[in-house]
């Protein structure tokens, strides 16, 4: 334990220190590792460019302390980093915008695949317009679903990035099948209207696209439950993306494709469709594409051997029951550091701070708001609260609790009464000598006769290494903590910014035991509903569950 030279305060050795190195007999002989940090005060105005409350002046001086450090040659250390909340916040904003250049990379790479498989490669049945209408059918489903949830005010976050990919794997699947159906459509089909042969195909592919649309669409909206605000309006942007997407596909992207086969019609070319074909010129004669020729003659004819059968079930049993031994261990552990790119100057420092500090107890602190502490029931209950913390399991006896009142109540020990009209004389006085450590525990009203109207007390977890363990460490300690009811109600609360990832990871838990499985039912019960055929119903059924 160490003692504050700034305000006398307790606190562990391992908070600024890391990588110790100890003699036998426990000396210290060496450190690998130092932090430091520092406290500034922040006055956040309304920003009407943003829309939102921040502190210009502070984020002005955290980007030049950051420049300050990570320019400056410090030839007395092997490595340094720095950390700051606007560094954070930057970063991270930093990694969505380069996730813009990513998604151009990743449509572009869509694009050249669709062209690549959508169609024959000749000069009349090649689809590259019709590959470009159905992408910007994607796009347009993207647009109106951000559109409508920016009109109503949702959030966005970094995990909105996903959104543009999830949504062109959809809708490119659904213009395969469109289109797939329609070039599969019979022989005798192929001498009927357009209108009449776009309506076959829809018979077939529409319904295909619509009951994985409901079904998408049903499995995010379960999503929407959650009582995370970031992933509730993901679900919600997805819920609607998936909606339009159907109803683009199936509307845009059909009559599109009618067009297209308006083209075919008259012979003109695929790319340049105002130049007709000459009539002599035929499309060359192919045995279909090398995909559908391995999957009819190599695939189908494989799976008919019972040694493949026997060997297909096997895998199946063992991933079954790999699956359900991973779900039983699995570690939801949500790290903020996730959304940070690799070479990053704060993923750097967070890595060595896992490396020398992760063993640090972590510090958690208690807070009461406005109550009449001269009273002497109050601080009673208040006392009995400290009492209750300190019993906890999951609070390290390695740190004492230094608390105010229980300092406040040993200086006048038989002095005088704590409570009563004398009460905030003796605190004053208190606080000008001995007490002086908590006068950043302690907030008054700036007021004549100033009233304490709030009071804190910091304590210290037990080493905790499993998110599990992170979760109920914070539930058994806000228990303590809100044992006590002070009058009119008030409860004190507590608080250690770790706990932004402990409730995270307790919500995602509940998130994997409620939500997940009501996204399969959900899945589950629009099959059932829109299947028809018993032994179909099933086996779409079974390939869902499993």
């Amino acid at each position: 334990m160490c003692i504050s030279p700034w305000n006398g305060g307790v606190f562990p050795l391992g908070d600024i220190v890391g990588g110790i190195h100890r003699t036998a007999d426990g000396n210290i002989t060496g450190a690998e590792a130092l932090k430091g940090t520092y406290l500034v005060r922040s006055v956040k105005e309304f920003n009407s460019k943003t829309g939102d409350e921040m502190d210009l002046r502070l984020n002005d001086w955290s980007s030049q302390f950051e420049e300050v450090v990570q320019s400056e040659k410090w030839t007395e250390f092997n490595t340094i980093t720095v950390f700051t909340e606007y560094g954070f916040e930057a970063e991270i904003q930093s990694a969505i915008d380069g996730d813009t250049v990513l998604l151009l990379i990743g449509y572009g790479l869509i694009f050249v695949y669709v062209i690549l498989n959508l169609g024959p490669y000749n000069r009349l049945e090649h689809k590259v317009w019709l590959s470009i209408l159905g992408i910007v059918s994607t796009v347009l489903a993207m647009g109106v679903s951000f559109g409508i949830c920016s009109a109503f005010g949702l959030e966005y976050g970094p995990l909105h990035s996903v959104l543009p990919f999830l949504l062109l794997g959809i809708g490119v699947d659904d213009m395969f099948v469109l289109v797939h159906t329609w070039q599969g459509l019979p022989d005798a089909d192929g001498r009927l209207p357009i209108p009449q042969r776009l309506g076959n195909c829809l018979k077939v592919a529409g319904v295909a696209v619509a009951v994985t649309s409901v079904t998408d669409f049903a499995a995010f909206m379960v999503g929407t439950v959650t009582i995370l605000p970031a992933l509730k309006s993901f679900c919600v942007f997805a819920s609607i993306g998936v909606f339009f997407d159907f109803v683009f596909q199936v509307t845009f992207f059909a009559a599109c494709m009618a067009l297209d086969a308006q083209r075919m019609e008259k012979r003109r070319d695929a790319c340049l469709f105002c130049l007709p074909l000459s009539e002599s010129w035929q499309p060359p004669k192919l045995k279909g594409r090398w995909l559908s020729r391995y999957f009819k003659n190599v695939h189908a004819k494989a799976l008919e051997k019972t040694q493949v059968k026997v060997l297909v079930v096997f895998l199946t049993l063992v991933m079954t029951g790999v699956a359900l031994w991973a779900t039983r261990v699995i570690d939801t552990s949500f790290q903020y550091r996730w959304f940070l790119p690799q070479g990053s100057y704060v993923r750097d420092y967070n890595s060595l701070s896992d490396k020398y500090f992760s063993q640090s107890a972590v510090p958690f602190t208690v807070y009461l708001g406005e109550v009449d502490y001269s009273n002497a029931n109050v601080q009673q209950q208040l006392l009995q609260a400290v009492s209750s913390v300190r019993a906890n399991p999951y609070v390290s006896k390695d740190v004492p609790i230094d608390t105010w009142i229980e300092g406040l109540v040993s200086w006048s020990n038989g002095t005088s009464s704590t409570s009563g009209d004398d009460f905030y004389e003796l605190l004053n006085a208190y606080l000008e000598g001995e007490g002086a450590r908590f006068s950043l525990s302690l907030r008054f009203s700036n007021t004549t006769n100033a009233t304490l109207l709030a009071s804190s007390f910091t304590a210290y977890f037990v080493s905790l290494s499993h998110s599990r363990h992170e979760v109920l460490a914070m539930d058994s300690v806000r228990a303590s903590v809100e044992s006590q009811t002070f009058p009119g109600g008030l409860k004190a609360s507590v608080y250690t910014r770790p706990f932004l990832g402990w409730i995270t990871n307790k919500v995602l838990k509940r998130f994997d035991q409620t939500v997940c499985p009501g996204s399969v039912c959900s899945s589950l019960a629009v099959t059932l509903v829109s299947v028809v055929g018993e032994n179909g119903m099933y086996r779409i059924a079974f390939c869902e569950l499993y």
